[in-house]
């Protein structure tokens, strides 16, 4: 009986192999960990955008509250103006009108 010699195992294959792995795996790792963290700080930014824009508009919408109410107060005294001027040219025509009925009835009897 002869006895066989086991081939010899290319192991410098297998180590190449293996190192191709960890390569990629490390590359993988590092990726996915560059993507979170880029990913993490532009929402933290766009947070904090958010929040000094938020800030912003509300401030924006109490100077226009106040510009509002303002321009409803001079309005409001316009109107009240213009009221006042037609009462005075209402009680004028009724004044007339009053002259006028009682001015002919006078002349009747």
């Amino acid at each position: 009986m002869a006895i066989r010699k086991k081939p010899a195992l290319n192991d410098s294959m297998d180590i190449t192999i293996n190192i191709k792995w960890l390569v990629q795996l490390v590359f993988f790792i590092v990726s996915i960990t560059t993507a979170f963290f880029t990913i993490n700080s532009k929402i933290t930014r766009n947070e904090s955008n958010l929040i000094i824009i938020q800030k912003d508009t509300i401030e924006k919408i109490e100077r226009m509250e106040k510009a509002l109410i303002k321009y409803e107060e001079i309005l409001d005294s316009r109107v009240a103006r213009l009221e006042d001027f037609k009462d005075l040219e209402v009680e004028a025509v009724n004044r007339s009108l009053l002259s006028k009925v009682l001015g002919t009835n006078k002349g009747d009897e």
